[in-house]
Parts: C-alpha cells; structure tokens; sequence
C-alpha cells in the first residue's frame, strides 16, 4: 500500500476539488472533463487504501453521469466500466468483474473493432481473470489468443507486445500441461527477444527463464513416464545452452 497518510490528504484534495467543480459545470460545462479526471483520481486514492466499498461508490457514480451526460456507448463509459471490472476483481468479486469487463469489451468491439489497443486490453483483462481468478485455462487460453492475433495483425510478430502475448499463451500452455505446444512457442519467441532486443535485455531473461521452467517441466515428465533417454538429453542440452546464454535457471515448482 502507498503512503496512507498521503493517500488521505489526496482524498481530502480531491473533495475539495470536486465540490468547486461541482459548482463550475453549472456555469461552465467545459469543466467536465475535469470533473471526471478529479473523480477518478478519488477512486483510484481509496482504492490504494484498499476502501474498495468507497472507490466502488464513486466508480458507480462516474458511470451512472456519464451515462446520463455522453451516453452509454461512448468510449469514456466503456473506460468506467473496464475500471469498475478492476474494481470488482481486486475486491474479489469474480463474477462481478467479469460482468464489468465483458460490458466494456462488447461497447469496444462496436467502437473500434476488434483492432484496437482499448478492445485487446479488455480481452487480455478478461482472459488474466479465467486465468487467475478461475483458473479455467482453456478459457484463458481462447481471450490471449485473440490478444496475441490481434497484436500481430496490428504491430506485427517482432513487436515487444507480440512477443509478451506469444508469451503469455505459451505459459497458459504449460498450466495445460501441453509442454510441446508450450516449447514451440517459447523457442521461436526467445529467438525473437533476443534478434531484436538482444541477450542482456531484463524481458529477454525474463521469458528464457520461461522457457527454461518449460523445459525442466518437459524433462520431469519424460522421466515420470519412463520417457527414452535421447530425448532427455536433448532436453538436458537445451536448458544447459539456454542457461549459459542468459544466465538464468530453472525453477523447481511444477506447475
């Protein structure tokens, strides 16, 4: 948790501001952007405390004037509701945040299509919440598919946010236990980072140590079934290589 003394004082700020504000748009409407920007930064101040009841209260009242003032289509509502869909998440309420984000990323969808950085953080929101909150991974796995196509087609396969979406489905993989899909795609992307970021590079590590934790896994299971010893030498080869030219290791953790 940040400083909760100055998360205080910023809450008190931003009341102050809001009450100003509040007598403004009657005069001003322009001040409404302004309004709302004060708004969400209170939310966001008792979010930080972890007052979910409270940053809920005025999350829920953002969205219900922006209904009112711009509509329940427009892009600055779909943005509420995706917060609210964090909100609800944070607080613990799946189904709830499921609701909020799946509002939002149909309201996306009709804005935008489905090429739109707002639509593929509504679907790789959606798809961490099956991973993380449900762990129901083939869903996941359908959501982060549709990010990481989407990225391609927008930035294409170099892209950072290609890479980290090729990523993420390899690591949904392995939580399905299909470390030869998880393998594939953890290889061609590594050759990836390091083509275009190089070997030194934090995200480079980072994912060989993925794929190095892939391979252990894939070694683990090959000896639990009694798997022939080629095979575990090329995959003892593989992660003594990966280790050398990245200085990573594995973990010992099965997934």
């Amino acid at each position: 948790m940040k400083n909760a003394n100055l998360l205080k004082h910023a809450i008190r700020l931003y009341q102050v501001s809001i009450k100003g504000l509040l007598l403004g748009l009657e005069l001003d409407y322009t001040l409404y952007k302004t309004y709302f920007a004060a708004m969400g930064g209170l939310a966001n101040a008792y979010l930080d405390l972890e007052d979910f009841t409270k940053g809920l209260e005025v999350y829920n009242a953002i969205l219900a004037l922006h209904e009112k003032k711009i509509g329940k289509e427009h892009a600055n509502t779909m943005l509420t509701c995706h917060n609210l869909g964090t909100c609800h998440k944070v607080k613990g309420d799946v189904d709830k945040a499921l609701e909020f984000y799946e509002r939002a990323l149909e309201g996306r969808r009709k804005l935008h299509g489905d090429l739109h950085e707002d639509t593929l953080m509504s679907l790789f929101c959606i798809g961490l919440l099956y991973e993380e909150s449900l762990c129901n991974y083939e869903k996941a796995l359908e959501y982060h598919t549709m990010v990481l196509n989407g990225r391609v087609k927008m930035f294409g396969v170099d892209d950072k946010l290609s890479m980290e979406s090729n990523m993420k489905v390899a690591f949904i993989y392995v939580k399905l236990l299909n470390f030869d899909k998880a393998i594939t795609i953890c290889r061609l992307t590594l050759q990836r980072y390091k083509r275009t970021l190089g070997v030194n590079d934090e995200s480079t590590k980072r994912y060989a140590k993925q794929f190095v934790n892939t391979l252990f896994f894939k070694q683990k299971e090959v000896e639990v079934n009694h798997g022939c010893d080629t095979l575990l030498r090329e995959l003892f080869s593989e992660i003594k290589a990966i280790t050398m030219m990245y200085g990573v290791s594995p973990d010992v953790i099965m997934p």
